[in-house]
């Protein structure tokens, strides 16, 4: 098992938990309790526990602070919840697991990353959608039929590709994932993965991303990836071009399809049974407005963890009552569609405060990777770093989750294991140039 054995003990875990999370919804439905990602966490908790243990440097100390409060945050308001509403949070469970699992890996993330175990765990993590996420969206595809059980109710009238998972977003992100890999495996001399497979898992990997019909997916993706081709000024005249042509492409075939006419009279139906009594077509818009509205009748401290949705439906039932009427009817589940005001909703600027500290954080480290960088040179993580990036913006306005998923616990990862190894390389250059 050379393949999986790694300098750092935190690519295992890593692994472990792309792993997983490829597979969890598919495994969760069909199998149960305890999930992949469930057991992933664990394997993590074990790899940092009984690998050597490292000192923990000063590189992240706000981080870490920042997140401890998060930590605090959020359990206080799930113990407060519990006992003034008699609701137990099951996400409180997951987001505080997983930040404590940061907290195992931030000594690991500090020694930063060697170019051997990096090129090894990319090659495993691209080969993970290649052999799973593709074919599930392509058997998807081909058959017309979405291999997890429908959601029932206003969507059970849409149909979009996402292989085994039940959201099209997780579906999607890891297609984005792929993409982002693949193209800095490509701009490599010597990329470990034959070219011509980079290339075909691209362009498949955008038609897929076409028929999740994830707009945020696609927004994140094709933003990410012009990100990415800008790092490189030198060659952004060659790149631009091929990723025009490539959109287009893909454009074309996608829209030729038959399954995509049939998303559009899909969402066309969509839209005229939510928004008859409104010029609104959007029903994020007016997710935002309820979101805005009923933060500013609790600013400081929020409603408590995981009443967000709760609470945007208790407006639209006072002030929209035809979006209530016509969702509940359907069975359509109602949030914020928006991580800035869930986290507001649920704990106020003080209790969120936080939070946005560390992500807010975790871009002034990838912001400094960038500089050192120009000095030091670690272009292909960059290129990930940047393109993974830029995508999880577009998850914080279209989208709610918080870090209860492995996503998020992935990209963290990765942008400090990038600036510590980019610190730690200029430190030991200015040791050497200066004995």
């Amino acid at each position: 098992m050379k393949t999986l054995q790694f300098h750092n003990p935190v690519f295992k875990a890593l692994l472990a938990l792309f792993f997983a999370s490829s597979i969890n919804d598919f495994w969760s439905i069909t199998i149960g309790l305890p999930t992949p990602t469930q057991l992933a966490l664990l394997y993590g908790f074990y790899v940092f526990y009984v690998s050597n243990k490292v000192s923990t440097d000063s590189k992240f100390k706000p981080l870490r602070v920042s997140l401890f409060f998060y930590l605090l945050v959020i359990m206080i308001s799930a113990i407060y919840v519990t006992v003034i509403e008699g609701e137990f949070s099951i996400t409180a469970i997951t987001i505080c697991i997983n930040i404590l699992w940061i907290f195992s890996a931030i000594p690991y993330l500090s020694v930063g990353f060697e170019e051997e175990d990096l090129m090894k765990f990319f090659k495993i993590i691209f080969y993970i959608p290649l052999l799973i996420t593709l074919p599930s969206g392509l058997y998807e595809l081909i058959t017309h039929t979405n291999l997890l059980k429908a959601e029932t109710g206003l969507s059970n009238n849409v149909f979009y590709l996402r292989g085994l998972h039940l959201d099209k977003l997780e579906f999607s992100s890891m297609l984005a994932l792929m993409i982002f890999i693949s193209i800095s495996f490509l701009l490599k001399s010597n990329p470990v993965v034959p070219r011509f497979i980079l290339i075909a898992s691209i362009f498949i990997s955008f038609i897929l991303l076409g028929l999740s019909y994830s707009t945020t997916a696609l927004l994140g993706t094709i933003s990410g990836v012009v990100l990415m081709t800008f790092l490189d000024k030198r060659k952004v005249l060659l790149y631009l071009p091929l990723i025009i042509i490539t959109l287009w492409v893909t454009w074309e075939i996608v829209s030729s399809l038959e399954i995509f006419r049939d998303q559009i009279q899909a969402y066309e139906l969509k839209y005229e049974l939510n928004v008859t009594q409104s010029e609104e077509r959007n029903f994020r818009t007016m997710a935002w407005k309820a979101a805005y509205e009923k933060i500013i009748e609790s600013p400081i401290v929020g409603y408590g963890i995981g009443n967000s949705a709760d609470v945007v439906l208790d407006y639209f039932s006072k002030e929209m009552s035809f979006v209530t009427n016509n969702y509940i009817n359907l069975e359509k589940a109602i949030n914020t569609h928006n991580f800035l005001f869930n986290e507001l909703l649920d704990f106020g600027i003080l209790g969120a405060f936080p939070l946005f500290l560390s992500v807010g954080l975790i871009y002034y480290y990838l912001y400094k990777s960038n500089y050192y960088s120009k000095i030091v040179g670690l272009d292909f993580l960059l290129r990930i770093c940047v393109g993974l990036s830029c995508f999880m913006v577009f998850r914080f306005v279209f989208y709610y989750h918080r870090f209860d998923q492995s996503l998020y616990v992935l990209w963290l990862s990765l942008v400090l294991g990038l600036y510590a190894t980019l610190v730690n390389r200029l430190k030991y250059e200015s040791l050497d140039s200066g004995a």
